[in-house]
């Protein structure tokens, strides 16, 4: 959340902030801490710096400063539009309530709060939601916290491999918590997080847009002529597939990526305290299946992996599930590793998912890989769309060299698409294929 690029002036936070109602609200939140700042025109004077990283909303830290004592407060507004699309991509405002509701949900849910701060992962606090104006105040997680992407690929250098296991582990453990509470699950049977708008965005505008991108950067197979068609096809059928058993859903992020998860810069082996992990970013909040969270996070770390090691050492394996050590040895696949282990100690532990590490019967076994089939095709899926689609892409490019960022492009296209079709074989071909993928057993722990 590190202020870079100026940005289009989307809301204007500092006349905002001089509201009567957002006054007081501000005041009641800042005294607690003891600060006060001289009055201008009987207001007390704020100021609002816009932050860059959010694709959905405009965000920008507030503060109140004197003598040296400083008090910071986060403000997201949502237009009527994705942000980053400038009004080009209209999504309701109807998400802030959303992540409204998720927040003070969560923060009211003492067996989460208990358990995300054992592993010291925090979820941002709700101080109030504007509902009129579309605005949401938050707890500052703090300054130092970057993106889980700009942690793992550093300009600076790489964490150490030790510390990205461990912050790892505190995640996936934090994410199973939060995914395995039954007070959550059961808010789920109401209709407080449902949003159609959420659904349509993502249908229209990631899910709708994977044929073109595969018709850009899939090569043309003779045996095939219709392979993006039939990729785009299990993908969109996928998507609209309705769950419909109590198993199907679990209390979600709904739109889990490394933008969503802040560590602090302090990571290193040297440092006794732990880096601070921070999940934030709930507008898309709700019902999700079972691995969805963790499907859409892999894909970002699968790239964030490979990225590096085809800078190193462009490969081109001939089959899929083989994951060169240059790709398994990176940070990123590190963190993923133990992400992953964690997450599914965690559901092994849980009364209503334990079968999706240990099936005990036919049935879990069918159900487990459903589960499997689905977070695979999400995997690939997200693959394709985010080492293509021009909004993400970019984060990719400053990792490979730009006279190889086409082919890498390709060869990530080709490794999506091998996830997508090799969920759609049979039955017996897809376990077979289980039994040799390495990158995301560790969620599963195969045992056939």
């Amino acid at each position: 959340m590190a202020p870079e690029l100026p940005q289009p002036c989307l809301f204007d936070f500092n006349t905002y902030l001089q509201k009567p109602h957002v006054q007081q609200a501000l005041s009641a939140y800042f005294e607690p801490h003891r600060i006060h700042t001289a009055s201008v025109s009987g207001k007390q004077a704020y100021s609002a710096t816009q932050l860059t990283g959010g694709l959905v909303n405009v965000t920008a830290r507030v503060a109140l400063q004197r003598d040296g004592s400083k008090c910071t407060v986060i403000l997201k507004y949502a237009p009527p539009f994705v942000a980053a699309s400038l009004g080009n991509m209209p999504f309701g405002q109807f998400r802030q309530t959303i992540e409204s509701r998720a927040l003070f949900l969560l923060d009211e849910t003492p067996s989460v709060k208990q358990q995300l701060e054992r592993l010291q992962v925090r979820i941002p606090k709700p101080i109030w939601f504007d509902e009129h104006e579309h605005v949401l105040a938050l707890e500052d997680l703090g300054e130092e916290l970057v993106t889980l992407d700009d942690w793992l690929c550093s300009a600076g250098g790489f964490p150490e491999l030790d510390v990205c296991e461990t912050v790892g582990s505190r995640l996936g453990e934090a994410l199973a918590v939060v995914h395995t509470d039954e007070r959550l699950r059961e808010r789920l049977d109401r209709t407080d997080f449902v949003n159609p708008d959420t659904a349509e965005l993502v249908g229209e505008e990631v899910v709708g847009k994977i044929q073109e991108l595969l018709n850009q950067y899939l090569p043309t197979d003779a045996e095939d002529p219709y392979l993006a068609t039939s990729i785009s096809t299990i993908i969109k059928n996928e998507y609209t597939r309705n769950d419909s058993t109590p198993e199907a859903s679990i209390f979600s992020n709904g739109d889990l990526w490394t933008g969503s998860v802040l560590i602090s810069k302090g990571g290193d082996a040297n440092i006794n305290t732990k880096p601070l992990v921070g999940v934030i970013d709930w507008e898309f909040a709700g019902a999700g299946r079972v691995l969805q969270d963790i499907g859409q996070l892999s894909a970002w770390l699968r790239l964030l992996a490979e990225a590096p090691a085809w800078a190193s050492n462009p490969v081109h394996p001939e089959q899929p599930s083989v994951i060169p050590d240059a790709v398994m040895l990176t940070p990123s696949s590190k963190f993923a590793h133990a992400c992953f282990t964690a997450y599914a100690c965690r559901l092994r532990n849980s009364d209503k998912l334990s079968w999706m590490v240990e099936p005990r019967s036919d049935s879990d076994k069918q159900r487990r890989l459903r589960v499997i089939q689905s977070t695979w095709i999400l995997h690939g899926r997200e693959i394709i769309y985010n080492a293509t689609s021009p909004d993400t892409a970019e984060k990719f490019s400053r990792l490979v060299p730009p006279d190889t960022f086409y082919s890498w492009r390709v060869h990530m296209v080709k490794l999506g698409c091998w996830y997508v079709l090799s969920a759609n074989d049979s039955t017996l071909e897809f376990e077979a294929t289980i039994a040799k993928e390495c990158f995301l057993e560790p969620l599963y722990h195969l045992e056939w």
